[in-house]
């Protein structure tokens, strides 16, 4: 057990960083852009397609990482006035949901991404199918994350321990 949850931090410290590059990225590439098209009257495709990427990567290494801290967004107005085992029952419906979504993400990002593989983007010459990838990136990390935290509610709750 030890060595995975090693595995799981190194993950989580790997997709902040990697969430913190591309967003450091695309700040640089659209200021860049800026200076470019208004300052020097010298307009350039590629770093606005490239941000538009760095943007992308940037939205499913985060949200992954919100789902694996528990920061995603989530209404507890009315779920904090239920009795403990019931928000643990709703906790488990929806990481359950979260896994699907995960799942159809995952599935459907290969499809995509193998079916844009021979589309190039024209400014940067790259495969189009660099855009469709971080789906399924995100699917797999979503359903990692959120079956994980649905097994060990599940865990928890059978073993009668109190809620975390």
């Amino acid at each position: 057990m030890k060595l995975l949850q090693k595995l799981d931090l190194l993950l989580l410290k790997a997709l902040k960083l990697l969430a913190s590059v591309f967003f450091g990225g695309m700040v640089i590439l659209v200021v860049l852009e800026v200076l470019f098209r208004y300052f020097l009257k010298i307009p350039s495709a590629w770093a606005e397609e490239l941000s538009r990427l760095f943007l992308v990567w940037c939205v499913v290494l985060s949200s992954a990482v919100g789902i694996r801290l528990h920061e995603h967004p989530h209404i507890e107005l009315l779920t904090k006035h239920f009795p403990k085992r019931a928000q643990e029952l709703l906790h488990i419906l929806i990481y359950a949901i979260i896994s699907v979504f995960g799942g159809v993400l995952l599935i459907y990002g290969i499809k995509h991404t193998y079916a844009t593989r021979m589309d190039f983007m024209t400014s940067l010459g790259y495969h189009k199918n660099f855009f469709y990838l971080p789906s399924a990136v995100a699917g797999g990390l979503y359903l990692i994350y959120s079956l994980s935290e649905m097994f060990q509610t599940i865990a928890r709750l059978l073993r009668k321990e109190e809620p975390a």
